[in-house]
């Protein structure tokens, strides 16, 4: 199954989920990171896969503009969004309040990735605020690549 993988990452961890997917894959997945421009024709893939990460609870703005105006044209391809964030609790909360409802209801699969904090990747800032909000200064693990593998499964079932 001839699949796309379109990706928007600042510190690794989507891009890594999104390298695995192309792995498992094989010669059947391209890779697209939108910080390098936008992907070709993804109409012409039989899966797009999404991957995106939540800061503050907002996707970046250039992943939200990009799949408002191609996800609603993906009516025959089998549409998927993994969304990072380290609170498994709010990322519905985030998929909600980023994507209005038509351009949601587009993925056939809305799936958590878990996340990934290492405090030397960030200023002093953002290091003081993920204290706070985590209640320790160390690094925060919550991957969930099993949610990758099992979507890899998948896919190379069909």
């Amino acid at each position: 199954m001839k699949t796309a993988v379109v990706y928007s990452s600042k510190k690794g961890f989507v891009k890594e989920a999104a390298e695995r997917i192309q792995s498992g894959l094989g010669e059947q997945a391209d890779l697209f990171d939108l910080s390098g421009g936008k992907p070709g024709n993804l109409e012409n893939y039989d899966a797009v896969i999404f991957a995106v990460s939540v800061r503050a609870g907002r996707f970046p703005g250039r992943f939200n503009r990009f799949c408002e105006k191609q996800v609603p044209r993906l009516k025959n391809q089998k549409v998927s969004l993994l969304v990072s964030g380290l609170d498994e609790k709010t990322y519905n909360e985030a998929v909600d309040r980023n994507l209005p409802v038509e351009v949601k209801g587009c993925f056939q699969k809305i799936l958590y990735i878990g996340g990934r904090y290492l405090p030397e990747q960030y200023g002093r800032f953002i290091r003081m605020l993920m204290t706070r909000i985590n209640e320790n200064d160390g690094p925060v693990l919550n991957e969930k690549m099993d949610a990758v593998d099992a979507l890899i499964e998948e896919l190379n079932a069909q």
